[in-house]
């Protein structure tokens, strides 16, 4: 990829680098021009711009990021739409999210053109939730860049997956000292069937006794 300040005469198919506006029309940063866009700049006296040039083996940024994205999506993950650059990757379920953070470290050190950022290890999601990003920087990359972080991802499982919530259920037991008021043993006990319910999990019996040795025991 060449970058230079290129005559409007001679930019078709370059990337711009930078907004351009003028009355009525914007070409935003990293649109490929057109014909018809370098005619607009022509009229509005604009002669030389600043833009990239792909040369042969650079692949474009939402392709690249796309395809990273495809591999390193595992279990019950979804890449979304490439937009200048950058995929998201979003949970499909609610769960616990899996990062194989050495394959992740790899591809990161790979070149500095690529970049994966993620949510910890075990962090709790949603369904709908991004959980992780990968984004190109330039507006594109070369094709063995590209090849080397697919083998990275190929050499293994996915790097980040969900693990969904197993549907547990549960017996609830309070026990309950002299001073401790109803009021607080009701709200503890539907705030616990709510946390539970979000993890998948129900409260299938509540039972009530006092604390003490023998009738928790019992």
């Amino acid at each position: 990829m060449i970058f230079s300040e290129i005559p409007v005469d001679d930019a078709e198919g370059a990337i711009l680098a930078h907004t351009t506006r003028s009355d009525g029309w914007t070409l935003k940063k990293g649109h490929r021009l057109t014909a018809e866009d370098c005619r607009l700049l022509s009229a509005a006296g604009i002669t030389v711009l600043r833009a990239a040039k792909l040369e042969d083996g650079d692949v474009r940024e939402d392709a690249a990021a796309k395809e990273i994205a495809d591999g390193a999506s595992g279990d019950s993950v979804t890449p979304t739409a490439a937009h200048t650059g950058r995929c998201n990757l979003v949970a499909t379920i609610d769960g616990v999210i899996r990062i194989d953070a050495d394959t992740v470290n790899r591809i990161n050190a790979i070149d500095e053109s690529i970049t994966i950022a993620t949510l910890p290890d075990y962090a709790r999601v949603n369904a709908g939730q991004t959980i992780a990003t990968i984004k190109i920087i330039p507006f594109a990359v070369g094709e063995r860049i590209l090849a080397a972080v697919m083998q990275a991802l190929n050499e293994g499982d996915s790097p980040v997956s969900i693990e969904p919530f197993q549907a547990l259920s549960v017996v609830l037991i309070n026990s309950i000292l002299p001073t401790l008021k109803d009021s607080v043993v009701t709200k503890t006990t539907a705030l616990t069937k709510r946390r539970l319910g979000a993890l998948g999990g129900t409260v299938n019996h509540v039972l009530t006794c006092q604390h003490d040795e023998s009738e928790i025991a019992d």
